[in-house]
């Protein structure tokens, strides 16, 4: 039998005594916060066990220290068990601690520590039951603790544990005294359901390297299938069909492997609010939903330091005293939500509290004093931007530096963080009423949806992510949108002039094809954390899903090359880091859009739409919204395939259901062998849907002058002229509903007819919100101001669909003389900007000077997108600023301001 030295020597030894330790110390972490409020004799049961486990293997190994301090822990929880110990706040505090020193002793064994104070506060309280009050001696130590969680969020990897054992994670911590916070006993799977007898423990470098041999094999698979198809190698179709079904199979299990549900950080979370609750003297429950949603491994480790910062903040900036909340007439009890969320192909994670919010005046007054912008810089800064200098490296608006926060690190450390690994924040926060972050992130880092552009001799890849949307310009447009202000070019768009980079630019000048000027006819807008831009390409061609693979050193170091990626024709793409594109053409201070000097007083622009301009069969061009789509996705023709009465397409993991424009597309595409064509990814009622597309034109403005079709056939709704050509404008979301609800009509016929029924109605509603059925949004007016009659029947219809009623105003001037009349009364008032006789700005201004009206909620429903047209809304009293035709988020933002609106009502009856 070894001698327990020389177990200790042996590594593999160790590392699974401190893999199983440190996966039961979680364990024990949660279940202590749980039983501080929800005394629960099994999960006593589990904390014991897990407490024993590690005694029990630590004293096998030798290490004394873990042995003596794990026995007094394991004698006070069988106390507990017994209940001759009564479950209290000051005994939660001693066995916190403990599980503290024991973590550190278990990841470094030979490190010094003191453990004689914890360990007499251990015995006392297991040798004499009575004896609470020496148990009120370890309280100060909260500091200390609170410290060591600190570090355990920042610095320990997450447990590498296959996702499809976990079970879903719904955490709540809330407190019930100052110094609870507590986490429901049905928010742990059993230990034997996270790991089961059926999986293996993987090390990481191993699925690495799996990652990596499955993207050579999809190399290979494009190329296998290019070869087929160019040399009309019929009698390989099928086996190369074959290879590529398995392919895709084995690449999307490889990457599922990696994957890991967020509730294995997010289960970190109570102890912290629980430790930050007795140290700032508040009270405050977490409340944590969509904790099984799975993200990377490699992502999901990168999110836990800048979610701590984050909780860290909302407790110390956000949550009021509990004197505060009370003056304010809010519970005294404040309420931090985490959520996760499956949106567009990516995860969206939101914090979002209930304290006091941002005051934008005082953030604005502490970035000047801290000399991080000037005065002049201040004055035309919208409040996005405002609110977005708390991202500022140095910025804070603590009075004075704790251990909590106060060094102006913390939000510089959250942006850096998620934006290296692909991902985005934004802050929205009202005054008074709280504060919401969200946080978009990649699936994984190893395969990253992207744009590919060629610039002279190569092709490069710009991450999806940082795609605001693509210009394109005849000849003689470019030189009425290109101006110049001290030797820098800026480009016109949508009413601001934004830096122009041109990527050959960035290129060192051997890599040139040749040294004249470069003709600029493609701009791709560009929104990094930091900077918005447009990046002059020499042309853009399809999206595609590239395997990231690492640069060399030398490559790494130009700045702006974030990796390199093999494309299915096999040629090499570089992936485009935007942030270093920005820092090496020296944008510096320019990263906010400059006002055009024609626009900034009276802001008289054109306003126009952002559209995909699209092919159909027959030959005619149509326009679909730019702001509906989410994703446009390359795929074979011969990948669709038809089943349950629907055409379906494998789609990131899972299955995506396709719609046909015209009848039998995609069988005349396959017919035709046809290599590829586009499926346009947007949201019905909160589903994805794919819409086929044979052939993509292009992504530019168009006006919105659009003549009404007598008739919605095909869901074309209207037609505007471009270029002398008509186009066709197509509403997707009617389209959808069309094409849904006569889907449905074919089943159930289907289903009574082999049931020999009658057939039924068909009068069925297609509701925006299915999971607010219970709301009666009908109770609800809203007015609305749009003089152009197309987007007044479009946006009209929206609002219907959602049970909302409807009165409309062709004007401003006739919005007015509406409101004017004081038997009317309306909910929300929703107004287009540029209008005659009256404008949406004129109109606000005068709706807020009327004490009657003043309170009324306001939403601009507008194509006029510029921070410097929103400036000015926000002065003349204008709540919020919504793109016309984006349906889904336009009801969404309409229904939010009314429930707002109620308890405003609410609220005020009470007080």
């Amino acid at each position: 039998m070894p001698t327990n030295s020389t177990i200790k020597e042996d590594a593999s030894f160790l590392e699974d005594f401190v893999l199983e330790a440190t996966t039961s110390m979680d364990l024990v972490d949660r279940h202590l916060v749980t039983l501080e409020s929800h005394a629960n004799q099994e999960i006593l049961n589990e904390v014991f066990r897990a407490i024993h486990s590690i005694k029990g293997v630590a004293g096998f190994l030798g290490f004394e220290k873990i042995q003596r301090l794990s026995h007094e822990m394991e004698s006070v929880l069988d106390k507990l068990r017994r209940e001759t110990i009564e479950v209290s706040t000051p005994c939660i505090n001693i066995l916190l601690q403990a599980n503290d020193h024991l973590r550190t002793l278990v990841e470094k064994p030979d490190v010094d520590l003191d453990l004689g104070c914890t360990i007499q506060s251990l015995a006392s309280l297991h040798r004499n039951p009575t004896a609470t009050t020496i148990a009120m001696e370890i309280v100060p130590a909260i500091d200390k603790s609170l410290s060591s969680v600190q570090t355990l969020l920042e610095s320990e990897e997450l447990p590498l544990i296959p996702s499809r054992h976990n079970a879903s994670h719904n955490v709540i911590a809330r407190p019930t005294t100052l110094c609870e916070a507590t986490l429901s006993s049905t928010s742990i799977p059993h230990p034997s359901k996270l790991v089961s007898e059926s999986s293996i423990r993987v090390p990481v470098a191993v699925l690495e390297e799996l990652v990596n041999l499955a993207g050579e094999l999809v190399l290979s698979r494009n190329q296998l299938v290019r070869t087929i198809d160019e040399y009309k190698l019929k009698a390989l179709a099928s086996i190369g069909t074959r290879i590529d079904q398995v392919t895709t199979a084995m690449q999307d299990a490889i990457m599922h492997a990696r994957m890991q549900q967020v509730g294995l950080l997010f289960s970190r979370f109570p102890r912290l609010v629980r430790d930050l609750n007795q140290k700032l003297c508040k009270r405050c429950r977490l409340v944590v939903e969509g904790a099984e949603v799975e993200l990377d491994k490699t992502v999901l480790e990168a999110l836990s330091d800048p979610l701590t910062h984050i909780i860290r903040n909302a407790l110390d900036h956000g949550i009021e005293s509990q004197e505060d909340r009370r003056s304010a007439g809010k519970e005294i009890e404040g309420t931090l939500q985490l959520r996760a969320m499956h949106e567009g192909g990516k995860v969206r994670i939101i914090i979002q509290d209930d304290g006091k919010g941002m005051n934008r005046e005082r953030i604005l007054r502490k970035a000047i004093e801290r000399g991080l912008i000037s005065h002049d810089e201040s004055l035309r800064f919208s409040e996005r931007d405002i609110t977005n200098l708390v991202f500022r490296p140095g910025f804070s608006t603590a009075d004075s530096i704790s251990d909590v926060s106060g060094r102006g690190v913390g939000m510089d450390v959250v942006r850096t963080n998620i934006e290296r690994i692909g991902g985005t924040v934004d802050i929205e926060s009202e005054f008074g009423h709280g504060t919401t972050i969200s946080i978009t992130l990649p699936l994984t880092l190893a395969i990253v949806p992207s744009w590919i552009v060629c610039q002279d001799r190569f092709q490069f890849a710009i991450p999806e992510a940082n795609v605001i949307e693509f210009l394109s310009f005849s000849e003689g447009e470019l030189d009425d949108r290109i101006d110049r202000i001290e030797g820098v070019e800026l480009i016109r768009w949508r009413g601001n002039l934004l830096p122009l980079v041109r990527l050959r630019d960035c290129l060192p000048p051997e890599c040139r094809s040749n040294l004249s000027p470069q003709r600029i006819n493609k701009v791709v807008v560009i929104e990094t954390g930091s900077f918005r831009f447009g990046l002059a390409v020499e042309q853009v061609r399809d999206p595609e899903h590239v395997v990231v693979k690492p640069v060399s050193s030398h490559l790494r170091q130009c700045g702006y090359l974030d990796g390199a990626a093999v494309l299915g024709d096999g040629n090499v793409a570089f992936i485009l880091g935007m942030q270093g594109i920005a820092e090496r053409a020296k944008l510096g201070k320019m990263n906010t859009p400059l006002p055009m000097p024609e626009v900034a007083a009276d802001l008289p622009c054109d306003e126009s739409q952002a559209a995909i301009i699209v092919r159909r069969e027959n030959g005619h061009l149509a326009a679909i919204p730019r702001m509906v789509i989410q994703r446009i996705e390359r795929v074979d023709p011969r990948d669709i395939q038809f089943a349950n009465h629907q055409w379906i397409v494998p789609y990131r993991g899972g299955q995506l259901q396709v719609l046909e424009w015209e009848r039998n597309s995609i069988r005349r595409l396959v017919k035709q062998g046809c290599e590829f064509c586009y499926v346009m990814v947007f949201t019905v009622r909160e589903t994805e849907i794919g819409f086929l597309v044979r052939e993509i034109v292009d992504i530019r403005d168009i006006p919105t002058m659009v003549r009404l079709t007598d008739t919605a056939q095909h869901s074309v709704v209207g037609t505007v002229l471009l270029q002398n050509t008509v186009v066709e404008m197509l509403d997707l979301y009617q389209f959808a509903d069309q094409a849904l609800e006569t889907r449905g009509k074919t089943r159930r016929n289907r289903a009574n007819c082999r049931t020999n029924l009658p057939a039924q109605s068909t009068n069925e509603s297609f509701s925006l919100n299915s999971s607010d059925d219970e709301q009666d949004w009908s109770r609800y007016t809203i007015l609305l101001a749009e003089d152009t009659p197309f987007f007044n029947n479009q946006i009209k219809r929206f609002l219907e669909q959602a049970g909302l009623k409807v009165v409309t105003a062709c004007d401003g001037q006739e919005a007015w003389e509406i409101l004017d009349d004081v038997n009317t009364k309306f909910d929300l008032l929703l107004t287009d900007i540029e209008m005659p006789r009256m404008t949406g700005f004129e109109l606000s201004l005068k709706i807020r000077s009327c004490p009657r009206l003043q309170d009324l909620p306001i939403v601009a429903v507008t194509s006029l997108h510029t921070d410097a047209a929103q400036r000015r809304g926000r002065d003349v009293g204008i709540d919020a600023w919504q793109i016309k035709l984006d349906r889904d988020r336009l009801v969404q933002c309409l229904q939010s301001k009314l429930i707002l609106l109620d308890l405003k009502q609410a609220n005020a009856c009470s007080s």
